[in-house]
């Protein structure tokens, strides 16, 4: 064991082990301070808080909008029997109107057939 730890420590692993670990630690510390900087200028300018409200009135209106959309379902579902009774009568009669003016239509060509026979 006495060797390894001799060999190592010749090889100077124990020393650029020891400055990676120091350069990382000195960069993770930079970054901090960046961080930490960044966020009291935020602080400072309202955009934090302005950001929370943004995302409160959303959250808000999102509430807001799906419960429209659940009540206009709502309301959809209840009038759905009265609007397929109306859509069947409308269509009953707009039918039935194709229908007479269809035999109008064949009653003229008869009609208009016959005249330019007779001529």
């Amino acid at each position: 064991m006495r060797d390894a730890v001799k060999i190592i420590g010749e090889s100077g692993a124990i020393e650029e082990l020891t400055d990676a670990v120091k350069e990382a630690t000195m960069a993770a510390r930079d970054t901090s301070r960046e961080i930490s900087e960044t966020a009291m200028v935020l602080k400072e300018r309202g955009v934090i808080q302005d950001t929370a409200s943004v995302i409160d009135q959303t959250a808000r209106n999102a509430i807001e909008t799906a419960e429209t959309v659940k009540v206009i379902s709502k309301e959809a579902r209840d009038a759905a029997p009265e609007t397929s009774a109306a859509i069947v009568t409308a269509s009953e009669t707009a039918k039935e109107r194709a229908r007479v003016a269809a035999e109008k239509t064949k009653e003229a060509v008869r009609e208009t057939t016959e005249k330019a026979r007779r001529k």
